[in-house]
C-alpha cells in the first residue's frame, strides 16, 4: 500500500514548480539592475504573445513606400516603437488601442493610407490611423496543437500469483501492466490584449483509452500456477472461487487507463511590453509571464485480475473468474505558475520553460467486482456470510498536482513556429486500483474504505505547431 500524505517526488515537484514562480516574479528587479529595464527585443513575438517568432527578415519591410504595398520599417522606427518581429510597426498602449498590423502582409494600398497628420496616433473611432502603420489591432488569437506521449512511472508492487511449491516466487506485479508510450493530443487556443498585456488561455490534453496486459504461465513455475488472494473464502459457479485460480492455466493482468486535462488560465507579462527600443540598442532576449488559472484533471485506471482453469484463451466462459477494479479521479482546483522564453542569440530558435502546481479537490469513485459470466462470487463464511462480492465506494479529499515544462522551438514561418517539449507531470492523494485490494477478501467492508493515498506520475514530450491569427 502506498503512504499516506504527499509522496517526496511530489513535493519535490510542487517545491520547484513555487521556487520558479517566485524567481519569476522578481526577475523585473533583476533585469532593471542589469540594465534590461524598458528595453525588450524588438525581434521577439513574445511581446505580444506566448510564443516568440524572433528575428523576421527585416528586408521585408525595406521595399520604398511610394507603391504603398509595405512599410518603410526603417523610417517609421525611429518615430515610433519598433514593430515586433513579424508585424508592422504599432502606437504605444496608452490613451489609445496599439495598431498592428494584418497578419496578412499583401497590399495595403486598397485598405489603409497614412493621415496627413503622419505620427499622431488618436483613438480608433476617430483616427484609425498611425503614421505609416496599418489600421489598429488591439486583440490577437493565436493556437497549437500536436501529439502528446506520455509514460506512466511505475506504482507500489502488487503481486497477484504465485508458485505453489514455492510461495517466494511471486508473479504478475501490477507494474507489468503500467502502459508505457500513451499517445494523445494537445489544443491550445489563446486571445491577447495588446494593450493590457494580458492573455486568457485555453489547454485541453488527453491520453485515450491505453490497453495493456500481463501473464502468467504453468510452465514459468515448478508447482501449480495459483493465485495469492485467498479466493477460497467465497464461492462461484457452484464451487469455491478457488477452483477457477489455482492450478489455472493462465492468469493475466488487463489494465485501461485514461486521462484528460482541461485548464483555464490567465497570464500577467512581468517585463515592459512596449519597450521604445531604438536601432542599435540592446534589449533582454527573456520574456517573462506569470500564470493563475483553473484546472480539471481526470485519471481513470481499471485493473483487472482474470484466471482460466480450462485453457489460455479468456473467452467469457463461466468458469473464468474475473477480479475487476475499476477507479475514477476528477480533480478540480485551482493552480500558480509562471512561464519563460528566450530566444536563443539572433537564431529562429527559442528556448522555453515553465511551471504550475495546484492544490485539488478529488472526487473520486471505485467499483470492484469478483464473478464472472456465471454471476457475481459470494462470502461463504463470517459475518458476510452471502453476500454478493461487489463493491461501491466515493470520497472527497485533497489532491496535490504539479506540473515542469521545458522545450524548444522553432519558427517555421511569417506566423508559424514549431514546438517541442518534455514535461513532467506528477499527482498525489488519488485513488490507485492496488490500493482497493484487501488481502482477506471476506472483509468487503475494508474494501469500501476508498483509499485515496496513492499517486501518479507521467512524463513525456509534445511535438507540435503554433499560429498567430
Amino acid at each position: 500500500m502506498a503512504q499516506h500524505g504527499f509522496p517526496a517526488n511530489v513535493l519535490a515537484l510542487a517545491s520547484a514548480v513555487f521556487v520558479l514562480v517566485a524567481s519569476v516574479l522578481t526577475t523585473e528587479a533583476s533585469a532593471q539592475a542589469l540594465g534590461w529595464a524598458g528595453a525588450r527585443s524588438s525581434e521577439s513575438y513574445s511581446q505580444i504573445g506566448p510564443p516568440n517568432y524572433s528575428h523576421l527578415n527585416n528586408s521585408r519591410f525595406s521595399s520604398n513606400h511610394s507603391n504603398n504595398s509595405h512599410m518603410n520599417y526603417d523610417a517609421v522606427a525611429s518615430r515610433q516603437y519598433q514593430a515586433p518581429h513579424g508585424y508592422q510597426n504599432r502606437c504605444s498602449c496608452g490613451t489609445s488601442p496599439a495598431p498592428a498590423a494584418p497578419l496578412d502582409y499583401s497590399d495595403y494600398s486598397s485598405q489603409y493610407s497614412p493621415e496627413p497628420n503622419a505620427g499622431q496616433c488618436d483613438s480608433y473611432a476617430t483616427a484609425p490611423y498611425c503614421a505609416n502603420a496599418c489600421a489598429p489591432q488591439t486583440v490577437l488569437w493565436g493556437g497549437r496543437v500536436g501529439a502528446l506521449m506520455l509514460n506512466r512511472e511505475d506504482e507500489n508492487h502488487r503481486r497477484f500469483s504465485f508458485d505453489s511449491t514455492d510461495e517466494s516466487i511471486q508473479l504478475l506485479d501490477s507494474r507489468e501492466s503500467n502502459f508505457e508510450d500513451g499517445f494523445g493530443v494537445e489544443v491550445h487556443v489563446f486571445r491577447r490584449d495588446l494593450c493590457s498585456c494580458v492573455t486568457l488561455e485555453g489547454v485541453y490534453w488527453g491520453i485515450f483509452p491505453e490497453v495493456s496486459h500481463a501473464y502468467a504461465y504453468p510452465g514459468q513455475v515448478a508447482g501449480n500456477l495459483d493465485g495469492i488472494l485467498n479466493f477460497d473464502q467465497l464461492n462461484y459457479y457452484g464451487v469455491t472461487a478457488d477452483n477457477a485460480v489455482n492450478g489455472a492455466m493462465v492468469h493475466r493482468l488487463r489494465r485501461e487507463t485514461e486521462i484528460h486535462n482541461a485548464e483555464l488560465n490567465r497570464l500577467w507579462d512581468l517585463s515592459p511590453q512596449n519597450c521604445s527600443c531604438s536601432p542599435g540598442c540592446s534589449c533582454s532576449p527573456w520574456s517573462v509571464q506569470f500564470l493563475a488559472g483553473l484546472r480539471y484533471f481526470r485519471f481513470s485506471d481499471n485493473l483487472q485480475f482474470s484466471s482460466d482453469p480450462v485453457d489460455t484463451m479468456f473467452t467469457g466462459a463461466a468458469d473464468e473468474l474475473y477480479y475487476t477494479i475499476d477507479v475514477d479521479n476528477d480533480l478540480f482546483g485551482f493552480q500558480l505558475g509562471g512561464w519563460g522564453e528566450r530566444q536563443i542569440s539572433s537564431s529562429r530558435w527559442s528556448f522555453t520553460c515553465g511551471a504550475k502546481a495546484g492544490i485539488f479537490i478529488n472526487d473520486a469513485d471505485a467499483h470492484s467486482h469478483i464473478g464472472g459470466a456465471a454471476g457475481t462470487a459470494t462470502v461463504n463464511n463470517g459475518p458476510n456470510s452471502g453476500a454478493a462480492w461487489n463493491v461501491v465506494s466515493s470520497k472527497d479529499d485533497l489532491a496535490l498536482l504539479a506540473e515542469l515544462q521545458a522545450g524548444l522551438t522553432y519558427r517555421a514561418g511569417w506566423n508559424w513556429r514549431l514546438r517541442a517539449d518534455y514535461r513532467v507531470i506528477a499527482v498525489s492523494g488519488v485513488a490507485l486500483p492496488t490500493n482497493q485490494i484487501y488481502q482477506d477478501l471476506r472483509g468487503l467492508q475494508d474494501v469500501a474504505l476508498l483509499g485515496t493515498n496513492g499517486d501518479l506520475t507521467l512524463h513525456g514530450v509534445f511535438f507540435g505547431a503554433e499560429r498567430l491569427y
